[in-house]
């Protein structure tokens, strides 16, 4: 697979459920503290980026520049309008997270580099999305968690990182309405009870 710098910080789950209940997570794996908002960009198309292989993003969010990522530590951005877990707080809210079929990259600010995607930036891939693993459409209507054993992201190698089957995917594709670790959105949590979406 495609190997690039500071690619240890990078995509750990994401998230697209009924209505707005979207979320991207981003996790640590190098062997320090990450200034997130610092070091860091979101990028993202909409419905197909203009041009293969060249950095045709249409919009760049910035990361809160307050985030410092301890090794192994998890941010979580969610739509605002979320029914989050309670047990799954988002760090920062967003409202212009995928339906899925627009690509997200994470992108390294001094040197330009993607070190993560979830998507391909090219074509539109038509309203279903992206398969992942074997599943068509899974960037629709799923929740995408990265494997543990993933120690770095994909460089933008979608492709690579999506794998055919469930064995050579760097995902686990998980139902709609689930959120990352087995957690269901749909569930009843401390007593309030959610209606099925």
């Amino acid at each position: 697979g495609r190997s690039c710098e500071h690619s240890c910080v990078f995509f750990s789950a994401y998230v697209e459920g009924a209505s707005y209940d979207k979320a991207l997570e981003i996790v640590n794996k190098c062997e320090g503290d990450v200034r997130l908002g610092d070091d860091y960009e979101l990028v993202s198309c909409w419905n197909g980026c203009d041009t293969e292989g060249k950095p045709a993003y249409h919009t760049v969010t910035l990361l809160d520049e307050a985030a410092v990522l301890p090794s192994g530590a998890r941010w979580r951005i969610a739509d605002p309008r979320a029914r989050l877990p309670s047990n799954y707080p988002a760090n920062q809210t967003w409202g212009h997270l995928s339906n899925g079929n627009d690509v997200h990259g994470l992108m390294h600010k001094s040197s330009h580099v993607i070190v993560d995607a979830v998507g391909d930036f090219g074509p539109d891939p038509g309203s279903g999305g992206w398969p992942v693993a074997g599943v068509p459409h899974a960037t629709k209507d799923h929740t995408l968690e990265r494997k543990d054993s993933v120690a770095q992201g994909n460089c933008g190698d979608w492709a690579r990182s999506a794998g055919s089957s469930a064995a050579d995917s760097e995902w686990v594709v998980h139902p709609k309405g689930s959120w990352p670790s087995g957690e269901s959105g749909d569930s009843p949590s401390e007593g309030q009870s959610r209606p099925g979406g």
